[in-house]
């Protein structure tokens, strides 16, 4: 399975971090010059906050166009493809459970989150599988609007995503109510991203590049009706999954290990 990182190229510190990370776990990531706000204009950010429900920052709509660029890469693999966000710690049995996952037999449509979430989800009361030698657990994602920094999509997923991706969306939104998709989340999660594990770590001494106030500024839709309607256009294509998920799923906060976990503080100076 190919790993592929976003991260944009001011991110100096982290693609550091994430090469001695990949080290240590013996993987090996192909990184993916991420899109930066300062490429992009005023009109595509407003625009992006049109098609959108509510506030937006400026980051959030570079990270949607990130992802799109990753799915252009991974539909013309002939493999399964792992994307990651530059700011995530991996478990220590990352590798195994990609290997595993890797090695299953399943229908094109399938998409894995292996990333863990300050936020409820709804999964299946049952595992679709589980691995006892690892001790991962897989099962049926119902709701999940939290998390796309970690997640692993085949080829035919990817091509499609790129097809129905018209108009922005956040990336979670848009990503996790395809209704045509077989949703899976592992458990024990494998990957998290930094400020959600410890928000007093950081990937280095100082940022070399801080992002600049521009990252943070926030767009709104325009039209405070077409917001409305594509609340309600986004609502009705949660509503399949949802309607299962009073059925068959229960609705807790993901199951994480944080001792499988290293801090960029613990690789020190010559990791």
């Amino acid at each position: 399975m190919k790993i592929m990182m976003i991260n944009p190229p001011q991110n100096k510190l982290r693609r550091e971090f994430q090469q001695r990370q990949a080290a240590r776990l013996g993987l090996d990531i192909e990184f993916v010059d991420g899109v930066s706000v300062s490429e992009l204009s005023e009109d595509t950010l407003q625009n992006a906050a049109n098609e959108w429900t509510r506030k937006v920052r400026a980051q959030d709509i570079a990270c949607t166009f990130s992802h799109r660029l990753v799915w252009k890469k991974a539909a013309a693999q002939t493999e399964k493809v792992c994307v990651l966000e530059d700011d995530v710690l991996l478990s220590d049995g990352f590798k195994s459970v990609l290997d595993y996952i890797d090695s299953r037999e399943e229908p094109w449509n399938y998409i894995y989150d292996l990333e863990y979430a300050q936020y409820k989800h709804t999964v299946g009361r049952n595992p679709v599988w589980q691995n006892p030698t690892l001790q991962v657990v897989s099962r049926k994602i119902f709701k999940n609007k939290r998390g796309a920094a970690a997640y692993i999509v085949g080829p035919k997923v990817a091509k499609r995503l790129l097809k129905e991706a018209t108009h922005y969306s956040m990336m979670e939104a848009f990503l996790w109510t395809r209704n045509w998709t077989q949703q899976m989340q592992v458990e024990p999660c494998q990957a998290v991203q930094l400020d959600v594990f410890d928000r007093e770590a950081d990937f280095g001494p100082q940022e070399l590049n801080p992002p600049s106030p521009q990252s943070y500024a926030v767009y709104q839709n325009s039209s405070w009706t077409k917001a409305k309607l594509k609340r309600l256009a986004v609502s009705f294509a949660e509503s399949g999954l949802f309607c299962q998920g009073l059925l068959l799923g229960e609705r807790r906060p993901l199951s994480i290990r944080s001792e499988q976990f290293l801090l960029p503080a613990a690789y020190g100076e010559n990791s």
